[in-house]
């Protein structure tokens, strides 16, 4: 295997570690860029492993990314490596199945692929991979250089080596896919991905746009939150329930011990943390405010903490909460099988994060799709060493005069999910312009908060 590292000027603590399919190398993604990761790129695949201890030391984050027939090598690499900070695992156009009469692509057709294939044949193959022949012509002088007979040996090893099988955070489905059925993958990911995600396209996808509508640019979050901080205990009403209708839900015997805040924000639930039984407090947040600084007897860290907890010892938390922060992770189910480990036997987490309605104006405005996780989804999320004790779900809507009010109240709170950039102006015009209306003229807002409260059985 080889791998290449691309765009690492940036010297980002997080790294994107693309698995490509059969026959790929990393010159069709050379202009692949995701702001605030590094990207590397994995292809021509052997049994001979890279150094990987040198290629990912300094990343504190890593998501990898399985494309077609790269997932066998990229399952192996997750379940080699347990206790790296592997975030999401995001599968794009594949299955644990490569050959396979329902799950992968048919034997037969696999077998005939196999016996013709030529410089011609993979020139077809590519074809089909990108869509059509237009697609196909954007492509071909990005596309890799490869000997037939390596292409071969690559194709028999990927189907041939009994690859480990990993739970997956999410199955991309792309409906025009030419190269391996759309239905066998949906009916692979039924079982195999925390969650299923249908998008039109080819085989070959558009990585650029994919990853950044799936993944968090943490730095504009930060910077985002910090700059409302003045303003969002004033605005952020929603959230303020929230927090208090989480702490409700809290037992009183899980106060006592050892407690863990993952995004204190402006300290609303640090407060009422502080203020019942503890051994120790800990708060963690990319922004810890003046406000939660100033709180005695708390330690605090500016962290990312969907990377931080891997750092935590096992068992060494009794209480964890968070509050409208998990939402902005890469993963949810690597963070709640990383509370299964730091949960002490016995331990409570009160975790509050938001449904697919959240905000479900401003994608109908947009033409975008929500990342947000459902309370199914989340549900099935859940490792073994966690119970759902409690799950409560509610819908809140916000009423403003105008949708200029909306882009306000998003600023005053820092959740404006627009980007940054001349790409974000042009979304703050489309929304103006196309945002959905109330028949009475006023421009509502939906929250979907989900609290969740989980055990570690004794």
């Amino acid at each position: 295997m080889t791998v290449t590292p691309l765009h690492t000027a940036s010297a980002s603590p997080r790294l994107i570690l693309i698995f490509a399919g059969w026959g790929q190398d990393a010159t069709p993604f050379g202009p692949l860029a995701v702001e605030g990761y590094d990207i590397a790129v994995c292809h021509s695949y052997t049994p001979a492993r890279p150094d990987w201890d040198a290629l990912l030391r300094g990343y504190g984050e890593i998501v990898v990314v399985a494309w077609s027939y790269g997932l066998g090598p990229a399952a192996e690499f997750i379940a080699s490596h347990p206790r790296l900070p592997v975030t999401a695992r995001i599968a794009v156009n594949s299955t644990p199945w490569p050959v396979h009469p329902t799950l992968g692509i048919p034997p037969e057709l696999f077998e005939a692929t196999l016996r013709g294939l030529d410089a011609r044949a993979k020139r077809k193959f590519d074809m089909r991979m990108c869509g059509g022949a237009r697609a196909y012509a954007l492509y071909e002088p990005r596309a890799p250089h490869r000997e037939v007979g390596g292409l071969r040996e690559e194709l028999v090893y990927l189907t041939s080596t009994p690859w480990p099988r990993v739970r997956w955070d999410v199955g991309i489905v792309q409906t025009e896919d030419a190269i391996i059925p759309p239905d066998a993958q949906r009916r692979a990911w039924e079982t195999e991905a925390a969650r299923t995600i249908l998008l039109p396209g080819p085989h070959l996808p558009d990585f650029g746009r994919l990853l950044g509508d799936m993944l968090t640019r943490k730095e504009l979050v930060a910077e985002r939150f910090a700059g409302a901080a003045p303003t969002y205990d004033a605005e952020a009403t929603v959230q303020a329930g929230i927090v208090s209708r989480l702490i409700g839900l809290i037992p009183e015997e899980a106060y006592g011990g050892r407690v863990l805040e993952i995004g204190s924000g402006t300290g609303q639930a640090t407060a009422l943390l502080a203020a019942r039984p503890h051994t120790a407090l800990e708060a963690w947040d990319l922004h810890i405010t003046p406000a939660v600084a100033a709180l005695p007897g708390i330690v605090t860290r500016d962290c990312d903490a969907e990377a931080e907890i891997f750092k935590r010892a096992d068992g060494s938390v009794d209480l964890l909460v968070s509050a409208s922060a998990v939402q902005w992770f890469n993963s949810l189910p690597a963070f709640l099988r990383e509370v299964a480990r730091v949960l002490s036997p016995g331990g409570t987490a009160a975790i509050s994060t938001y449904g697919p309605a959240t905000m479900r104006e401003l994608h109908t405005a947009l033409g975008t799709r929500s990342r947000y996780a459902s309370t199914e989804d989340l549900l099935g999320m859940l490792p073994p060493g966690l119970v759902a004790a409690d799950v409560r779900e509610e819908t809140i809507t916000l009423t403003f005069d105008t949708p200029r009010d909306v882009l306000r109240h998003m600023r005053l709170t820092g959740v404006n999910a627009l980007g940054s950039g001349p790409s974000a102006v042009a979304a703050a015009r489309t929304l103006l312009e196309s945002y959905p209306l109330s028949p009475d003229g006023t421009a509502p807002l939906t929250y979907q908060p989900i609290h969740i409260l989980l055990r570690k059985p004794l």
